[in-house]
């Protein structure tokens, strides 16, 4: 079996494996509902339009605050100091999380198989004119 056939057929199988992208969907929280934690960060946004992304955080007894250990971001989401601490609730415009899950969208699949066939199927061609199309014009 020539080598472009075994790449036409072992091609489709590597992009099957490959096609499938991790969805990352956001959920807002207001400042009241602290989600429990979790193995993704939380990104709190306070009112000042600085960002916090917490890869560690707990509601705090009273509902007053929220304590936690991340990375502050300024407005113009520059990283600017380690942060760990705690932050007073009325600070806390929302709350943000991620949930991320594993997708296997069929189009694409389909697609990148026939991209992969056909493009074997014009090498083949371009190799050998006649085999393809005959030796009359």
């Amino acid at each position: 079996m020539p080598a472009a056939w075994r790449f036409a057929f072992a091609a489709p199988a590597l992009l099957i494996l490959v096609a499938c992208p991790t969805v990352r969907t956001p959920q807002l929280h207001e400042a009241a509902n602290v989600p429990r934690p979790s193995p993704h960060p939380l990104k709190v946004h306070l009112r000042s339009g600085e960002l916090l992304v917490l890869s560690r955080w707990t509601d705090m007894p009273g509902d007053s605050a929220l304590w936690g250990t991340g990375r502050r971001y300024d407005a113009r989401r520059r990283s600017s100091v380690a942060f760990a601490g705690v932050m007073p609730r009325d600070s806390i415009a929302l709350l943000e999380t991620a949930s991320h899950r594993t997708v296997a969208p069929a189009g694409s699949v389909i697609l990148g198989t026939y991209t992969v066939l056909a493009g074997a199927v014009t090498i083949a061609c371009l190799a050998d004119p006649k085999g393809c199309f005959g030796s009359c014009p």
